[in-house]
Formats: C-alpha cells, sequence, structure tokens
C-alpha cells in the first residue's frame, strides 16, 4: 500500500474496487468539548490515563511519524507493517459481509485498511486530522473538522462499519453521542468489524478508555468477540457483528 499526496476527490461515491473516491465522507474526529477537540489533552482517573486526544495531537503526530502514525509509535517500519498484515488477517474474511456495498472507515487516518476494504465494498473513508487525510492515497479519506455531525443520511452505509482502533481513544463523556451518531448512518442489518484495546488488555497499552466488551456492546448493539488477532506486536481485541435495531 503506498501513499500519495496527489489527485483530487469527485463529489459523490466512495473508494470502491476501481478506484476513485468521493467527497460524501464524514469525520472520524472528535468532540469539541472536555479536551478533546481541536487541542486535545488527556487526564488521569483512577491511575488510569484517559484520552482526549484532539485534531492537532494527531496532526503533529502525521507530521512527525508519516504512515506509522496511526500505529504503534514505538514499533520498527517492519513490526508495523507485520501488526498490519495480521490484522487484515484476521478481518478479511468478516470484510466479505460488506459484499460490494457502502462501508464507513471511521477514523481511517490516512487509509491505512481503506484500500484492502475496496475490494470488498464502496470505501467512504473519514477522519478528523487534516494532516493524516493529506497523507492519503490520492487524497481519497476526507477531513472534516472534529465534533461535527456525520454528514450522511440517515442508513446510509447498506455495508456496515470498519473501526480499527478509534473508539478507544473516545472519553466516555463523548463516546455516547459518537456512538448514536454511527447508528444513525448505518442501515438495519449492515456488518460491523471494531477492533479496539478491550478491558483489561487496555493497560498493556496505557492509551486506552479500557470499557469492558459489556460496554461496546452496549455501544454498537450486535458486536461479539471474535478470534483474537495473532502476529504482530500490537494486538486488540477483534469485535464484529450485524447492527441489531434498537
Amino acid at each position: 500500500m503506498k501513499s500519495g499526496r496527489s489527485g483530487g476527490q469527485g463529489r459523490s461515491g466512495g473508494l470502491g474496487r476501481e478506484g476513485g473516491s468521493g467527497r460524501e465522507g464524514g469525520s472520524g474526529g472528535l468532540g469539541r468539548e472536555g479536551g478533546f477537540g481541536r487541542d486535545g489533552g488527556f487526564g488521569r482517573k483512577g491511575g488510569k490515563r484517559i484520552y482526549g486526544l484532539g485534531e492537532h495531537y494527531w496532526d503533529r503526530r502525521a507530521q512527525r511519524h508519516g504512515l506509522q502514525a496511526v500505529g504503534h509509535i514505538d514499533s520498527s517500519t517492519k513490526e508495523f507493517e507485520q501488526d498490519t498484515e495480521a490484522a487484515w488477517a484476521a478481518m478479511r474474511p468478516l470484510a466479505v459481509h460488506y459484499r460490494g456495498k457502502r462501508v464507513l472507515d471511521f477514523g481511517a487516518g490516512w487509509g491505512r485498511f481503506a484500500l484492502f476494504l475496496a475490494g470488498s465494498g464502496e470505501v467512504h473513508a473519514v477522519d478528523g486530522s487534516a494532516q493524516m487525510c493529506q497523507l492519503s492515497y490520492d487524497n481519497f479519506v476526507r477531513h472534516v473538522p472534529p465534533g461535527e455531525p456525520l454528514p450522511f443520511e440517515d442508513n446510509f452505509f447498506t455495508g456496515g462499519l470498519f473501526c480499527y482502533t478509534v473508539l478507544q481513544h473516545v472519553p466516555n463523556s463523548h463516546v455516547d453521542w459518537q456512538c448514536a451518531e454511527l447508528r444513525r448512518v448505518l442501515a438495519p442489518g449492515s456488518y460491523m468489524i471494531v477492533c479496539d484495546a478491550v478491558g483489561d488488555s487496555a493497560t498493556a497499552y496505557g492509551h486506552s478508555t479500557g470499557r469492558s466488551l459489556e460496554r461496546y456492546q452496549e455501544l454498537l448493539p450486535g458486536l461479539e468477540q471474535r478470534p483474537a488477532i495473532t502476529g504482530g506486536i500490537y494486538q486488540p481485541a477483534l469485535l464484529a457483528g450485524w447492527k441489531v435495531e434498537q
């Protein structure tokens, strides 16, 4: 997978099997309140680090680390590639459920997995960091300032949701709103793939809100824990399932 700065975006559609890109994207960004906007910041609660990383944080991280900004920044380039390959190997069999339909890659960064996903459906990749989006291949990841509702119609994504290590950074004060937005744009019966540091595993990485599996299932009903990602250095929990209407 390569990264490019050239190219433009069309006004409709998403990245599909034939390539190309669209502007009907949304924000992978985060809210403006409680230290979780453009500047971000984090605090501690009960000895745990509670992240509130905003747009400026991710912009600086992209400027400093380039493509590896979306991974574990202590990893080598080889380890980053191993993490990507191991994660996609576990998720690829599940991505067939998108069946050529519209898929939201939420918090896509520079599109680390979007080009893989394009083999399964029409991908709309979105992120809240302008610098991350500038790193994307043919600029297909759209930037929308943090805190804005997703600019999609209700039930727009007939294929489903792909979300890799994003919600773990959303503070408790904002996660209900953010997930309500995700549920709004997902069509009934669409498929969800979410990877995050869940529960006790969160403490090993030191950068997560550490929500339980049950909490994820409340936020996005239909998620079930799948076989663990093996290989690589960074091994978040793999959750997936069909969206359940509330």
